[in-house]
């Protein structure tokens, strides 16, 4: 008697998409991992005296991120504006500040953020009218 070729091919696929799953579940346990990763202290002191000096609870995007800036604002899905964070030794640290034209409203420590953001590459506060900064000789800086 001849075996049914569609069972012995389901058989085939069957086996594919248990290892499938099994690759798909070690890759999100990766992506996680990240997740898990601790801020470094001094970088998230100076992100949440940023946003409460900035009014960050009434900005138009990523007012929920005071306790995780690369978590609601991890994406630069949100029209551009976004924290983004990367791994460094067994932290999280943040990389990118895009928050123009986001209704920051109030004087940030720009000086201050930049020595202590050491990891940030991309900072761009422009067209936030109501927000300033004071520079690298206390000068007042508008956006």
């Amino acid at each position: 008697m001849q075996k049914d070729p569609f069972s012995k091919n389901l058989n085939h696929v069957e086996s594919y998409l248990k290892k499938g799953m099994w690759v798909l579940l070690a890759l999100l346990m990766v992506v996680h991992a990240d997740d898990d990763l601790p801020y470094n202290a001094a970088e998230l002191n100076t992100w949440k005296s940023f946003f409460k000096n900035s009014s960050g609870e009434s900005w138009k995007h990523c007012s929920g991120s005071f306790s995780d800036p690369c978590g609601e604002c991890n994406s630069a899905d949100d029209d551009d504006r976004y924290v983004h964070c990367s791994e460094i030794g067994e932290e999280r640290r943040i990389e990118n500040i895009v928050l123009f034209d986001n209704n920051l409203d109030g004087v940030a420590d720009i000086n201050s953020m930049t020595s202590t953001l050491q990891a940030l590459t991309l900072f761009n506060l422009t067209k936030n009218p109501k927000l300033l900064g004071t520079g690298p000789n206390g000068e007042l800086v508008y956006f």
